[in-house]
């Protein structure tokens, strides 16, 4: 279980992005610099934490707790997406994209603890650790390029499903 008092709270976040993807290519300096700019946040359950059309303001990884992505299908009914645990990350194209959100997220239990990256301070990262920066963004490339090839071959079924 994480612990998130003092050094022990440093020490589980930078262990928590070296576990993730898009940091799979960082030393433990660069690691170091990235815990810089992130920040540390506590949801409540049921805390939104953004809303669908919401600005894509940055990205989240799941410290403590849990997360469900959802959207609404009409007025009533909610349509869960995703649920996101530990080490997950999600709103990562938030850092490339200043596009709205595409869903809701809303905090599944109590004392969620997200580890936030803003884009202004990924942007600002970028500028000033530029090798740091190359290396996060081809992370992302691969990671999204990953995902767009697992959503084309869900269509390819759906289509064929449907056209029998």
């Amino acid at each position: 279980m994480f612990s998130l008092f003092g050094k022990k709270k440093d020490l589980d976040i930078l262990k928590l992005l070296a576990e993730t993807p898009m940091c799979h290519e960082l030393s433990r300096r660069e690691i170091k610099n990235l815990r810089k700019v992130v920040k540390v946040k506590h949801y409540k359950k049921d805390e939104i934490i953004f809303r669908k059309s919401d600005p894509g303001l940055g990205m989240h990884i799941i410290l403590r707790g849990a997360v469900d992505i959802t959207v609404k299908k009409d007025s009533k009914e909610v349509v869960t997406l995703a649920e996101l645990g530990e080490t997950n990350f999600f709103g990562d194209v938030s850092l490339l994209d200043e596009s709205l959100r595409t869903a809701n997220a809303i905090s599944r239990t109590d004392d969620t603890v997200l580890v936030e990256l803003y884009r202004p301070d990924f942007l600002d990262l970028i500028h000033t650790k530029p090798k740091t920066g190359v290396k996060i963004l081809h992370r992302l490339s691969k990671i999204i390029v990953q995902r767009l090839r697992r959503t084309n071959d869900e269509l390819i079924t759906l289509k064929k499903k449907f056209d029998e």
